[in-house]
């Protein structure tokens, strides 16, 4: 999984993980998007911690999203994240 760039409910690019609550990073599997801004690739049993999920409309597409908290591998700093599960 990479942590990725994170746009917010209005200001989203084509490569960045959209969701409408405020968290630092995206989470994504590779080959997502064409051309993310990766800030860490987490390693396979990566910890990772989900808080709330919930159902979110930005622009017009539904779609589910994960939080939660993990780690920034190089720091070993705590981060929040939003992973978008697009139906």
């Amino acid at each position: 999984m990479l942590l990725i760039k994170h746009s917010g409910y209005f200001f989203g690019g084509a490569n960045d993980v959209m969701s409408r609550r405020h968290v630092r990073y995206g989470l994504t599997e590779p080959g997502t998007f064409s051309a993310p801004r990766v800030f860490a690739e987490l390693p396979p049993g990566h910890r990772v911690t989900i808080d709330p999920i919930e159902e979110e409309v930005c622009f017009d597409a539904y779609q589910t999203v994960v939080y939660g908290r993990t780690t920034f591998p190089p720091t070993g700093k705590e981060v929040s994240f939003g992973y978008a599960c697009a139906w």
